[in-house]
């Protein structure tokens, strides 16, 4: 099924379907973007009314029909917004299997807690840094199961002893070789069985009671594809060739970065509610200040500031997008307190030192609450397991609280002993200090 909406130019349809569909968890597709042609002088692809930009913005190779689609926000952590006028398919490539690659990886970790879905395939999973386990696509910790590297089984009059060294992935193979060994020793069934569900229950309780150390590492070439994010926003908004030029070579240099820093100021940027994740980008030319430059904030936590021009000569320029990560496509209005002046954002991209204390602090609130979303999903499985194949609105019965608690207890036991410190995280900094 389909959903069809037309209007005048300017009536707010595409506004109108952009929200229904990510309301109704639809693909959304503009005709626009497929019925205007190339060589007309507006284009859809972008805002109407502003002349198209014919060249790549990094080489300025011509662009054309052919010219693949780039993704402002990579799509790999949840950006929708792509065009094909910012740059050329040899830039596109270059950048999406350098930079973008490189960005996309650094947030892996969150962008599967959150379930961050993309357009083509499936994310990887990220593996723990103590080998234990590893977060699914869709946003699951699975643990490895633990090997048995030592056991000593003695039986005496029929019952049986088995004792077990419990250490990392063949526990399946291990626990049906002792099962094969005690019934070929002449143990009852029944003992055998009673054995059997107690290692089971013993490398359970051990695993769950362990914590997940997650290492990751923001910076480099990340913070590269960040001044990207910037350079394109800027660009797909109208703004000029001209005036992005001085940060190509940080774009394609593999040094230090420059003109481009992680910012983390004692009160945060940008207001959003408690329990909501966002992209946010804002793009600001200041004809007084001739600066033009933008703050860019991905998943709440990782927030940096880039100079695109600290020679700009064009009018005030201003555009912000905030993308609900969680609700993608949705895009929301966020108030916020942008406002630099040239020497704060020259004295931001060349400051040496990491602002550890906040960055850790944004980075707990993020984990917390992808770690939240996750627990109400499973709540929500947990309740449609258990009374999903009950009809509906009769009075609950023994079976139905049976059913439920059995998913529900399991559950709880899980989160005893993780609460806060389920994730041990170890952030890394790359690139950012010589």
């Amino acid at each position: 099924m389909g959903i069809i909406i037309f209007g005048a130019s300017g009536a707010g349809f595409t506004t109108l379907g952009r929200e229904i569909a990510g309301r109704l968890k639809y693909q959304y597709l503009d005709i626009g973007d497929y019925l205007w042609c190339w060589n007309t002088k507006y284009h859809s692809d972008k805002n109407r009314g502003k002349s198209m930009n014919c060249k790549c913005y990094v080489c300025q190779e011509n662009l054309n029909e052919s010219t693949s689609y780039e993704h402002i926000i990579p799509n790999a952590i949840g950006g929708f917004i792509k065009s094909r006028e910012l740059i050329c398919n040899h830039c596109n490539k270059k950048f999406g299997d350098g930079i973008d690659f490189e960005l996309s990886k650094q947030l892996l970790f969150v962008s599967n807690m959150l379930g961050i879905r993309r357009d083509r395939g499936q994310s990887p999973s990220f593996p723990t840094s103590d080998g234990k386990g590893y977060i699914s696509s869709d946003g699951e910790f699975i643990r490895h199961k633990p090997d048995i590297r030592e056991r000593a089984i003695n039986v005496t009059d029929g019952a049986a002893e088995v004792k077990i060294n419990v250490s990392s992935s063949k526990i399946e193979t291990q626990i049906k070789s002792i099962t094969k060994e005690l019934r070929q020793k002449g143990v009852p069934e029944e003992s055998v069985m009673e054995v059997l569900d107690k290692m089971k229950s013993s490398t359970d309780q051990y695993w769950e009671s362990t914590k997940t150390a997650i290492s990751f590492e923001i910076g480099g070439d990340g913070l590269r594809a960040i001044a990207k994010i910037a350079a394109s926003f800027y660009i797909f908004n109208g703004g000029e060739h001209k005036y992005v030029q001085q940060l190509i070579p940080t774009l394609l240099c593999r040094c230090r970065p420059e003109r481009v820093n992680v910012y983390y100021p004692s009160k945060n940027v940008v207001s959003k509610d408690d329990e909501e994740v966002l992209h946010s980008v804002i793009v600001i030319g200041d004809d007084v200040e001739k600066v033009l430059y933008a703050y860019v904030e991905l998943f709440n936590f990782y927030k940096c500031i880039v100079l695109l021009s600290d020679a700009y000569e064009g009018d005030y320029f201003y555009a912000t997008h905030f993308l609900d990560v969680l609700n993608s496509p949705n895009t929301v209005e966020r108030d916020h307190t942008l406002k630099l002046s040239r020497e704060k954002l020259i004295g931001i991209v060349n400051e040496s030192e990491f602002p550890q204390k906040h960055y850790g602090e944004a980075l707990r609130q993020i984990l917390l609450l992808a770690d939240s979303k996750k627990r109400s999903e499973q709540i929500g499985n947990i309740i449609e397991n258990s009374f999903g194949k009950f009809p509906t609105g009769v009075p609950m019965t023994q079976e139905m609280f049976n059913a439920f608690m059995g998913e529900f207890i399991p559950y709880i036991i899980a989160q005893i002993p993780l609460e806060e410190n389920k994730y041990q995280v170890d952030g890394h900094v790359s690139g950012l200090i010589e």
